[in-house]
């Protein structure tokens, strides 16, 4: 009797699982909802492949209370740019920057080369150690930054007709509520 009880109750457990709806198959549920609204020609609609679902996270954004800082880094580097030392952007490495023009200027300082070099060099290395500052204060914020759950994503490859009558092949990033109940974001991949 307990076998035939346990063999009922793993065979209820199966068929419980085999009917509960996985995540992506929720996902294409929902793509064929939206699809229904928005496309051209739903009738023509024909799916080609779909990515693994994956979940979506929040993305860091500069604080609002970080722009005084970020203008302040994008003046600096207009400086650097103009003062001759290159074409530098506010992502460049400032430490490789700050060491080679410490290495450079010993070097001036044991050669004794022309004092107007020297301070050329100096110049830079101010330039760069402000630079630095303001990028550490902007780069410890985006460090800190904690994502955070948002929903799901899935990249969806269809063929459809479009308004003209041809076939199309599309692919669009969907995101999509964290209960995968609604398109949130939709975009062209291509």
């Amino acid at each position: 009797m307990k076998k035939v009880i346990f063999i009922l109750l793993t065979l209820l457990s199966i068929l419980i699982t085999s009917c509960s709806q996985t995540n992506e198959s929720k996902a294409k549920k929902v793509i064929k909802e939206y699809f229904k609204e928005t496309l051209d020609d739903y009738d023509s609609y024909s799916p080609v492949s779909s990515s693994e679902i994956t979940m979506a996270k929040t993305k860091w954004k500069l604080p609002k209370e970080l722009e005084p800082e970020l203008e302040k880094l994008e003046e600096i580097a207009e400086k650097i740019n103009r003062s001759g030392f290159g074409n530098i952007d506010i992502t460049s490495d400032a430490d490789d920057i700050i060491k080679d023009l410490d290495e450079i200027s010993e070097y001036s300082y044991k050669k004794k080369l022309d004092k107007s070099r020297i301070k050329k060099i100096e110049n830079w290395k101010a330039l760069w150690l402000e630079f630095k500052h303001y990028q550490d204060i902007i780069y410890a914020s985006k460090n800190s930054f904690q994502p955070e759950f948002i929903g799901w994503k899935m990249t969806h490859k269809f063929r459809a007709k479009n308004r003209m009558g041809g076939n199309e092949l599309n692919e669009i990033e969907f995101q999509f509520d964290k209960d995968i109940t609604k398109v949130v974001k939709a975009r062209k991949v291509k």
